[in-house]
């Protein structure tokens, strides 16, 4: 009889499968056999992008086109509107961006000569529950 025959399925939801015998995420699978620890790693957002694009709007972008508009020389007045309205976009955009930001979660498997990021999301509460899942399930299977 194959393990995977005399496998027990301990988890399954959202498109990620725990068994007494491997875990399944995003279309791969992970032998529990090969499996020396799990863990989770939390990563924060990348904020420095979204900050250059709102402090270059604030600071170049919009006093340049006021100036630029505002001169008796200035002349396609469309052109200018446009680049307003995209300086606009962009930094509301980027202050739009920096409010949604959120941490994300990785649900991390150790094996013997490696380490794989198996399932990220931004839901801790899942990555936790996972976490203890699959430890218990490794642990299991060291016992067997």
């Amino acid at each position: 009889m194959s393990d995977f025959e005399r496998e027990t399925t301990l988890f399954e939801d959202q498109g990620v499968l725990v068994t007494s015998e491997r875990v399944v995420a995003e279309g791969r699978t992970w032998p529990l056999r090969e499996v020396e620890g799990v863990d989770s790693i939390r990563r924060g957002p990348r904020m420095f992008p979204w900050l250059m694009t709102l402090m270059g709007g604030l600071v170049v972008g919009l006093p340049m086109l006021l100036s630029a508009m505002a001169s008796p020389s200035a002349r396609g007045g469309e052109l200018y509107e446009l680049a307003l309205a995209l300086a606009g976009a962009a930094i509301f955009g980027s202050i739009a961006a920096l409010l949604l930001m959120g941490d994300t979660y990785w649900l991390v498997l150790r094996m013997r000569q490696s380490e794989g990021r198996v399932l990220r999301s931004r839901d801790p509460q899942r990555i936790s529950h996972l976490v203890a899942v699959v430890a218990r399930a490794v642990a299991a299977r060291q016992r067997t």
